[in-house]
């Protein structure tokens, strides 16, 4: 499974901010489920307008949590270990090195933190230092300019736009912006952050 892969012997991982730890069956609270049916939270998501079930929402963590090239993550905050929200990897790819990152604060008091930042900066320090990660990607439709500004943030370049490529009720066909960001890159720009999450220094 790919969360026992990159976790290892480890319970979790470090940021600056946040903790990045596996997502466990008890962590779908009622609260939880309100981030998945929340319009605010979900303004720009493809989940928009599809009510999330408390047996939905298992099903989804039970299939990516047994997965070989998907998993979740809890994103918890650092000084009070409260649950803040989740990062995905999808379409792991081992043999090309690839992988899909997606993240969700789903409480609204912690919006402007750098928390989603900081958990994504530090997974693909993890996955770029110890697993040999080769390139990271980030999508999100064109309207969500915060996310735009986040994978931007992060170093990430836009590589193409998938025209019209979602449907959302309120929105209408939306292009979907494609980030993506290599190792070489990441490295370079965040060689302070590893050293002082990681005590990894890069030359």
């Amino acid at each position: 499974m790919l969360i026992e892969k990159i976790l290892g012997q480890k319970e979790k991982i470090i940021g600056e901010k946040v903790y990045l730890r596996r997502f466990r069956l008890t962590d779908i609270s009622q609260n939880y489920l309100r981030w998945l049916n929340d319009e605010d939270v979900n303004r720009f998501s493809q989940r928009r307008g599809i009510e999330t079930s408390l047996s939905a929402a298992t099903r989804f963590i039970e299939l990516h949590q047994t997965s070989e090239n998907s998993c979740i993550f809890v994103i918890e905050k650092r000084d009070t270990l409260e649950h803040v929200g989740n990062l995905m990897l999808s379409e792991y790819d081992d043999c090309h090195g690839l992988v899909e990152v997606a993240n969700l604060i789903g409480n609204v008091d912690q919006w402007g933190q750098g928390l989603a930042v900081d958990a994504t900066k530090a997974v693909l320090a993890d996955l770029f230092i110890h697993h040999k990660l080769r390139k990271a990607m980030i999508g999100n439709i064109s309207q969500n300019r915060a996310a735009s500004f986040m994978a931007r943030q992060l170093g990430f370049s836009l590589e193409g736009t998938l025209r019209k490529q979602v449907f959302l009720n309120d929105l209408g066909e939306c292009d979907m912006y494609r980030f993506g960001i290599h190792r070489e890159e990441f490295l370079s720009r965040w060689s302070s952050y590893i050293q002082n999450i990681l005590g990894v220094v890069i030359k």
